[in-house]
């Protein structure tokens, strides 16, 4: 009887928190930085071809942290990167790499970081995207799509 009441406090508590909201058909963090990625007046400097959308919203994050613009985060791994880090058949895994060192170097000088929960979403979704970096990738739809996931402790 204890586990019964256990397992319903649980599933109580989890849709208490909305960690069920993927589950009714809530759109997500991503799902919403995707279409104001495609809406955008500038959304074709904002989109790079080469990466798979996940890639594209994480590099997206990572210049608004550094306050860059894409382009110019394209333009400094272009002028910095080797040829052979820059070809394409590597080209989507190394500049999503670039983006998210860069990006986490500024990031991890402040205190507190793994207390945010954004930045552990944020470190989460780059994983993520790591995972399918190029156009041609297959995403891990599962876990890309529900923005809502705890990542560690709360």
């Amino acid at each position: 009887m204890a586990v019964v009441s256990k397992t319903r406090n649980m599933l109580e508590g989890l849709v208490r928190e909305g960690s069920f909201k993927w589950f009714l058909g809530n759109q997500s963090t991503f799902e919403e930085e995707l279409e104001e990625m495609e809406k955008s007046p500038s959304s074709r400097k904002n989109w790079l071809p080469e990466l798979s959308p996940m890639a594209n919203v994480i590099v997206r994050r990572c210049s608004k942290i550094l306050d860059i613009s894409m382009e110019e985060l394209r333009e400094n791994f272009d002028s910095g990167a080797s040829d052979s880090i820059k070809h394409p058949s590597r080209f989507a895994r190394n500049f999503l790499e670039y983006c998210c060192f860069r990006a986490l170097a500024l990031s991890t000088r402040m205190i507190g970081n793994l207390a945010d929960k954004r930045f552990r979403r944020l470190t989460y979704d780059m994983m993520l995207a790591w995972e399918a970096p190029g156009a041609a990738s297959q995403p891990l739809l599962t876990e890309m799509i529900d923005g809502e996931s705890n990542v560690g402790q709360e």
